[in-house]
């Protein structure tokens, strides 16, 4: 099967199509945004683009869901959605915590029997944060996301453990404190890969319609740093 994969939830989108080539060996194409904060503008041209160069009609369409930025969530998930429903394909839904630890395994070999602590700002002094274990049958929840204040004991290296950070969140994570060395993961919509080919069908989402994002807390609103009078060209 062909996957569309969106990745919104960090700064900059990217888009990849995930599947096989004709000789069955695994294909990732990727287009990502050249500026952040673009992802209403870039995302529908990204995928346009991507779309163009496809050798196969698309199968499934897999979305980061969160948690991340609540703009950049609610532009992939709807797109995401939107195309699922058009196409009369399946939406797939992975976390972003998921995929940061699938990109560890990626880039590090999948090792069985660790730990991974990926690790996001959530803002405020807090984390969004989950637990995740690498197994014989694919990486296996054994926390689900939540969220933690940064100085809560969990958010520690160890021997079993292995902390994960988004690599958008650099200066955060310098900031944080976290206790233990950290691998930093960029997020993309390429490190759903490894994931829809072994374990597809976990992250089918059933209701397309209804689904949202992984919010895990409340919106709050900040007073932009500059007036919308102050951005218009005249």
């Amino acid at each position: 099967m062909l996957f569309l994969s969106i990745e919104t939830s960090a700064d900059a989108c990217s888009v990849s199509l995930i599947g096989d080539d004709v000789s069955g060996d695994p294909v990732v194409r990727s287009l990502d945004a050249d500026e952040p904060r673009s992802h209403a503008r870039m995302l529908v041209p990204l995928i346009e683009e991507l779309l163009a160069h496809a050798e196969a009609p698309i199968g499934g369409v897999c979305v980061d869901h969160g948690p991340g930025s609540y703009t950049g969530l609610r532009i992939g998930v709807s797109t995401a959605k939107g195309l699922a429903w058009s196409l009369g394909c399946p939406l797939h839904a992975v976390s972003s915590l998921e995929l940061l630890a699938a990109g560890f395994l990626e880039l590090n070999g999948e090792a069985g029997n660790i730990l991974i602590r990926p690790i996001i700002s959530a803002r405020n002094r807090e984390a969004f944060t989950a637990l995740y274990e690498s197994t014989a049958e694919g990486l296996q929840e054994r926390e689900a996301p939540h969220v933690v204040d940064i100085d809560d004991p969990s958010l520690s290296a160890s021997r079993d453990t292995i902390l994960v950070t988004a690599g958008h969140d650099t200066a955060w994570t310098e900031e944080s404190g976290l206790q233990g060395p950290v691998c930093p993961i960029l997020l993309h919509s390429s490190l759903a890969a490894p994931l829809l080919r072994n374990q597809s069908e976990r992250y089918r989402v059933e209701a397309v319609s209804t689904f949202e994002p992984l919010y895990l807390r409340a919106f709050v609103a900040r007073k932009p740093a500059k007036s919308i009078f102050d951005r218009l060209p005249f």
